[in-house]
Order: structure tokens, then C-alpha cells, then sequence
């Protein structure tokens, strides 16, 4: 449609051009003034910077945020009302209910609430610790002394410890047992992962000292026969303070299968 009023534009314009040589205004209808009038109108708006249409283009999403100033006032469109919250507030957490109606059951069927299931400690044997099963091993006793062996019990032995100035040397006794129905090998010397310490009171804990002694518990390699048991020894040095304190003494192994306490008369 506009482009027919162009052509009727222009057909009029090179009218009056052919016409207007002179001063007078040619006179034109009431339709050709619509014409030039429309025409003049249109360039104008197509040729001033951000001018806006009268017509809305509704295949166009309405989008202030991408309008010119110029196309936002004439609208009276205020930018502040469409830009993004600041500090958009946080939404409430969904509450689910899952919390409220976990519950945590243990192997005899009750309801612990919210507790963690308690996993059961392991306990082990001081023959399942040094990988020995077919031995009982047990502490027999201990004794506190200023040497070992003691004046008197160097036969056939070709070393002996002595106490520093100010301490006592604490001999515990560990006695391996056979239970199996053969001969089976002691061997504690090539289990270089093992280590042994003595709790004093049920709490002071002192390592154990690394000697030549033939019966070092730490460093054998014997056979015992069926039914027959090896008797070694595990020493540590204490102050003469703490030797003289000492009411209950046991020993711990610990190896890589975990640890366990050697006490009197058996695990």
C-alpha cells in the first residue's frame, strides 16, 4: 500500500515540477494534499534518529531493557522497573520430611533415632597379631631388677643387660605355647612389623628395648614340639620413681593385622 502511495507521491511531485516554472502555487485536491502530507511525514520519521513508530510490531517481544531512552520516555516506560533484583532474596529451603523419618535400626529391630549404627570392635588374640595360630601366648609374670640375667643365672649366657644410674630394668615373661598336633616354628625375629610396649598401670606405656639376649621374646626362631611351650623375655628400663609405683603391667603387640594385650595367664 505504500509503495502505490509513492508512486502516486512522485507521479504528483513531477507534476508540479512541469508546473511550478512559475510563482504561483499550483492548487491541488483535497486527496493529493493527504498524499504530500502523508509522504512528507513518513520521511521525517524514517530519516530522525531514534524515533519511534505509532504502530506496535507484535511479533517483537515487548523487551524495555533493549528500547532507547528516547523510545522509553516517549512511552513513559520507567528502566528501573524492569531491571534485575540486586540482592535477590534467597528461597526457603524444601522440606522434604526425609529427615524426620530416617531412623536408624539395630540388628535386634529398635529405633536409634538419628545415632549412627556402632560397628563392633574387633578384638584379637596376641597369636592372631603375630600370625603364630598355633600358639597360646601369655604373660607369666614380670620382675623389676637392677640387671638380667641376675648374679648367679649367666650360665650359658652370653649376654647381659645392666640399668643406668637412677633406673630400673622391668623383665616381662611371654610363654608361647604349641597347641597343634606337630611341631611348629616360633618365629618372631623376621616379623619386622611388630612392636611391643609395656602399659604400666594401665596407662604409662614404655617401649620395649631391642637386645642380643638369647631368650629376647622380640627375636626368636625356635621349634617347639606338641605340647610344649617357649618362655622369652621383653625388657624396658624405667625410672626407680616408677619402678617403685608399678601395681599391674601388661604387654601390647601391635603388627599389621592390628594389636593385642598380653596379660597374666592368658588373652
Amino acid at each position: 500500500m505504500r509503495m502505490k502511495k509513492h508512486h502516486i507521491i512522485l507521479a504528483a511531485v513531477s507534476a508540479l515540477a512541469l508546473t511550478a516554472c512559475g510563482s504561483e502555487i499550483p492548487e491541488m485536491s483535497d486527496q493529493q494534499a493527504e498524499i504530500i502530507t502523508e509522504y512528507a511525514a513518513v520521511q521525517i520519521l524514517d530519516n530522525v534518529p531514534y524515533a519511534g513508530s505509532r504502530l506496535v510490531d507484535t511479533s517483537q517481544p515487548f523487551d524495555p531493557l533493549h528500547m532507547t531512552k528516547y523510545e522509553r520516555d516517549k512511552l513513559g516506560i520507567d528502566i528501573n522497573d524492569y531491571l534485575p533484583d540486586p540482592t535477590p532474596t534467597p528461597e526457603p529451603p524444601v522440606d522434604t520430611g526425609d529427615d524426620a523419618s530416617e531412623e536408624v535400626t539395630s540388628d535386634n529391630g529398635s529405633s536409634g533415632g538419628s545415632e549412627e549404627a556402632q560397628v563392633p570392635e574387633v578384638t584379637l588374640s596376641a597369636s592372631q597379631v603375630m600370625d603364630l595360630p598355633e600358639f597360646n601366648i601369655v604373660m607369666t609374670g614380670y620382675g623389676i631388677s637392677d640387671s638380667y640375667p641376675e648374679a648367679g643365672d649367666y650360665a650359658g649366657m652370653f649376654f647381659a643387660m645392666d640399668a643406668t644410674p637412677g633406673n630400673k630394668l622391668i623383665v616381662a615373661r611371654i610363654k608361647a605355647e604349641n597347641n597343634s598336633g606337630g611341631p611348629a616354628v616360633l618365629n618372631t625375629v623376621s616379623r619386622t612389623d611388630l612392636h611391643y610396649r609395656m602399659i604400666i598401670n594401665g596407662e604409662q606405656q614404655q617401649n620395649t628395648l631391642v637386645t642380643l639376649l638369647a631368650d629376647d621374646f622380640s627375636a626368636l626362631n625356635e621349634t617347639v614340639e606338641a605340647g610344649q611351650s617357649y618362655e622369652g623375655v621383653l625388657i624396658c628400663q624405667v625410672s626407680e620413681e616408677l619402678a617403685s609405683s608399678i601395681s599391674s603391667l601388661s604387654v601390647e603387640v601391635r603388627g599389621d593385622e592390628g594389636s593385642a594385650v598380653i596379660t597374666d595367664g592368658g588373652f
